[in-house]
């Protein structure tokens, strides 16, 4: 099953901004956009979000610490094979992201999806 892959504004200058940061931000975005692609559903499901919002670590090399201190990618999987990037951020510079966030995100990628 392909699985086409859509990215928020938001999340792309989330992406920007972490890339001029962090080199490795893009190639780490563009990995998990293909696994997603492949049909699979990398990292955790964020509990409370009926298994359509996951959270995915993946490592910054330029940070020691490995995935613990790396990046964090909050995308959605919706019904009709499709997926959207919501959120990323490092766990260097956000602790965590919240519920409030998480919901108003999804709302967001709700619209984009009636909107095409």
């Amino acid at each position: 099953m392909r699985i086409s892959v859509h990215s928020l504004p938001r999340y792309k200058r989330q992406l920007k901004r972490l890339e001029r940061k962090y080199r490795t931000a893009l190639e780490q975005s563009v990995l998990l956009s293909e696994e997603i692609k492949l049909g699979e559903k990398p990292g955790n499901a964020i509990p409370g979000y009926e298994g359509i919002v996951f959270k995915a670590r993946r490592n910054n090399r330029a940070v020691p610490g490995g995935e613990r201190k790396g990046f964090r990618f909050i995308y959605c999987v919706h019904p009709k094979d499709q997926a959207t990037m919501l959120s990323v951020y490092s766990k260097t510079e956000q602790e965590h992201i919240s519920d409030g966030e998480i919901a108003a995100l999804l709302q967001d990628a709700e619209n984009q999806l009636s909107s095409n």
